[in-house]
């Protein structure tokens, strides 16, 4: 038996290479991703809102495919979402976590509301941070 840290390593090496496909298991990123499709995972590099990234969650436990809704540089950060309703976010996850993009099209994630969410969210964290360094 391989130990589960073993496996992200090759799967972060895999995808740095293009080389990774994993097969949907859920139905958080429906329609967009339906569950049994293949998906290539590429490099992370130059991730950008409405990219699709497959990250691990903070217990290390799940690997999650979902659509980024805010990153920006120098935020060690990023605010996801599924693209299904009630799919799951938004939430905040280290970009450190990302294990690489998908090869699907970018695009903005469909709710305002959500687009609002995470840019009044990015603002209070943003202000609170601004106000510890001073």
């Amino acid at each position: 038996m391989v130990p589960a840290g073993e496996h992200r390593a090759l799967a972060r090496e895999l995808a740095a290479r293009g080389q990774l496909t994993i097969t949907v298991a859920g139905d958080s990123m429906a329609p967009t991703l339906a569950r049994g499709a293949q998906v290539t995972i590429g490099p992370a590099a130059g991730v950008l809102p409405g990219d699709v990234v497959l990250f691990e969650t903070a217990d290390r436990r799940d690997l999650v495919l979902h659509r980024v809704v805010l990153c920006a540089p120098g935020l060690s950060w990023f605010v996801h979402a599924g693209d299904a309703p009630g799919g799951g976010g938004p939430a905040r996850a280290s970009k450190r976590q990302i294990i690489g993009r998908a090869r699907v099209p970018r695009r903005w994630p469909r709710s305002t509301g959500l687009l609002r969410f995470s840019i009044g969210g990015a603002i209070k964290v943003l202000r609170a941070q601004k106000s510890r360094r001073w």
